[in-house]
């Protein structure tokens, strides 16, 4: 069945920063498949700049030649070559998501793992009065990052456990080595679930988990030898920087197959890529998944996603995705 392709460009200011770096504008792609019957299916390219293995320009490109693309919607993937990271992401997203609203289905229907009933979701944090609208909203996890300011990421930290909040951290590799071991035993005296992405080079023993993120796509064998090793215990999975479903998916079974946990998390994408990752943090994840609304999620039109009630994921059950726009594309 020949479909149509449709790529519509979105762009904004926003505002979202890690331990290494800061953005203030945004650019995606929302991408649509549609056949001669009226049934339609989107995805989205949101590579993030100076952290996605690959730009909004390529993915353009690949997913360009998409277009009169021949999809069997009983195996929608079947004849689609993998694609690189986002580009690789919108399509398999996009194709599923049209396979099941075609079929009347929702989208986990298309994915090789049965849902979990609900899990937690956290949500990343910059400031005390941010934590705590969190927590009063009902987000029980919160994650910071550190690296950029220890003294002052530990005084902020200390606020929010006195307020009752998890808290999870995230380094992106920033800690200096010869800091490490101090760092750890501070964010241990705060009954710290996580940290991910301490440092460069080999991690000591820690007192509580640590987690694999951006490494695990810039150098996969490495990271997991980390799980392997028993220096890590959790792998933070970006879909939008891995590729498409099926690239998704054996990495989390390498992850599993390593000794790992899964948590998913995004790219300060919009509503479809939280969608999407969301459905596959049920199929595939553990814990409190990364994926609160976020600063990314203003630059697209308003949607409301079926899946997400407030800090709790719960499978969607409405055909495709279950994104709903307010107004139409």
């Amino acid at each position: 069945m020949k479909l149509r392709l449709r790529i519509d460009e979105v762009r904004g200011t926003f505002d979202a920063a890690n331990a290494k770096r800061s953005w203030g504008e945004r650019e995606c792609l929302r991408v649509s498949f549609a056949d001669d019957e009226g049934h339609t299916g989107e995805g989205e390219a949101s590579p993030l700049p100076g952290y996605s293995p690959d730009s909004l320009a390529e993915a353009h490109a690949a997913l360009e030649t998409l277009d009169g693309f021949d999809a069997d919607p009983e195996r929608p993937l079947a004849a689609l070559p993998e694609l690189d990271a986002s580009a690789g992401f919108a399509a398999e997203v996009a194709l599923l998501d049209w396979a099941s609203r075609r079929a009347g289905r929702p989208f986990a229907s298309q994915l090789p793992e049965p849902a979990r009933s609900e899990l937690p979701v956290a949500a990343l944090v910059r400031s005390e009065t941010e934590g705590r609208a969190r927590l009063a909203e009902g987000f029980a996890v919160l994650k910071l990052k550190v690296g950029a300011d220890l003294d002052a990421e530990l005084a902020l930290a200390r606020s929010l456990r006195a307020a009752g909040a998890v808290l999870r951290f995230d380094a992106n590799g920033t800690l200096p080595r010869d800091q490490l071991e101090g760092a750890l035993g501070a964010l241990a005296r705060l009954d710290a679930e996580l940290l991910e992405e301490p440092s460069a080079g080999p991690w000591p023993s820690s007192p509580f988990p640590l987690a694999i993120d951006e490494s695990l796509v810039a150098d996969p064998e490495t990271a997991l030898a980390r799980l392997r090793a028993g220096e890590a215990e959790w792998a933070v999975i970006k879909p939008m920087c891995v590729g498409g479903i099926r690239a998704v998916s054996r990495l989390a079974g390498s992850v599993r197959g390593a000794g790992g946990r899964v948590l998913f998390s995004h790219t300060f994408g919009g509503p479809i890529e939280r969608a999407a990752v969301g459905a596959l943090a049920l199929a595939f994840g553990q814990g409190a998944q990364g994926l609160a609304p976020h600063a990314g999620l203003a630059v697209w039109p308003a949607a409301t996603d079926l899946a997400f009630d407030g800090a709790t994921l719960r499978p969607n059950t409405q055909p495709g995705l279950g994104l709903r726009w307010e107004s139409p594309w």
